[in-house]
């Protein structure tokens, strides 16, 4: 009986890894779509990083990940808002 436990959880480790290392192959295959700092998502959307802060902080942004005090913000998020910031620049 311990060694059908034994082979159960090897191949329960073993599809737990597989998906694991799936997950991370995506993310390599998808590298348009990565975390980035408060002053790298600034200089895509040409503003300084407190107006980041300034619009995080009023929703109008919202931050994809928090590490301690910083926030990181998904590529696709800022060319997202980026694209929606120059349209309503646009017409004002």
């Amino acid at each position: 009986m311990s060694n059908e436990l034994i082979l159960t959880s090897k191949s329960i480790l073993r599809e737990i890894i597989k998906d694991e290392f799936d997950k991370f192959h995506q993310s390599i295959v998808n590298k348009e779509d990565y975390l980035i700092t408060t002053d790298q998502a600034a200089k895509m959307l040409g503003r300084s990083s407190k107006t980041i802060n300034r619009w995080a902080k009023l929703g109008i942004i919202k931050p994809d990940d928090y590490r301690g005090r910083n926030r990181y913000y998904l590529v696709s998020t800022v060319k997202s808002h980026k694209k929606h910031t120059n349209t309503c620049e646009s017409i004002i």
